[in-house]
């Protein structure tokens, strides 16, 4: 990973009714205008919205705060369930993933 890359954060929050595409392109829109936040995107199947933001320049809770702001709709963190035994875990330990991408980048495999 390039040194200068900072870090960023993703929520995904559940907003009941958000349903016509004129809601969805306001949310997005919107939310994209926000200081720190990257990527925006919002699903009227799902009814989910996941932002992309700098944590440095906002939160997940003054993201909560403007998107019920925006639809005028409760906004909840969005759960997951997976059905069935929990998934196998990666067994190469995170720190050999990291030493491997920064090779990668060194060398400029692509």
């Amino acid at each position: 990973m390039h040194a200068n890359v900072k870090p960023i954060s993703m929520t995904i929050f559940k907003v009941d009714g958000l349903k016509s595409p004129e809601q969805v392109n306001s949310v997005k829109e919107k939310v994209s205008l926000h200081d720190g936040v990257t990527a925006c995107g919002a699903n009227p199947v799902s009814e989910l919205v996941s932002i992309t933001f700098d944590p440095d320049q906002t939160s997940e809770g003054s993201l909560r705060k403007l998107v019920g702001n925006i639809t005028g709709r409760p906004v909840q963190a969005a759960v997951f369930k997976t059905d069935g035994p929990p998934s196998p875990q990666c067994p190469v330990p995170q720190e050999y993933i990291m030493a491997f991408e920064k090779v990668k980048y060194a060398l400029c495999f692509r």
